[in-house]
């Protein structure tokens, strides 16, 4: 699979952070890999007091209030909640999916900082 990577950030993040938006890309890029099989563009930053990241594919879209299956992009939004951030899907047929999340820097390390990995 073809990735594109921009990546932006000014450090680290703590471990809780980081896992949960590590868990997420990497979830959104075995999503890519199962249904897109096209090139995909991975962004991370860290902005306005929170770390933000996005997986787009090039993939036929679906519509995501009728997807049915796997329990990954409830996991995702679970484990980003739980940091006081969100995951949305853009995406709709015949059109690229965008898994979005925003985790802010603050409230993760703060609340959570010595919290294991889920």
């Amino acid at each position: 699979m073809d990735v594109s990577l921009d990546i932006d950030i000014t450090g680290r993040h703590g471990r809780a952070l980081e896992g949960a938006a590590y868990f997420c890309i990497a979830e959104a890029l075995t999503n890519a890999a199962k249904h897109a099989r096209g090139p995909v563009i991975l962004r991370v930053t860290d902005r306005a007091g929170s770390l933000i990241f996005s997986v787009t594919d090039s993939g036929p879209g679906f519509d995501p209030g009728q997807a049915v299956g796997g329990a990954g992009l409830q996991n995702m939004g679970d484990r980003v909640d739980m940091l006081g951030g969100a995951v949305s899907v853009s995406s709709r047929p015949g059109s690229p999916t965008t898994i979005r999340g925003t985790i802010p820097v603050q409230v993760a390390a703060s609340s959570l900082s010595g919290a294991p990995l889920l």
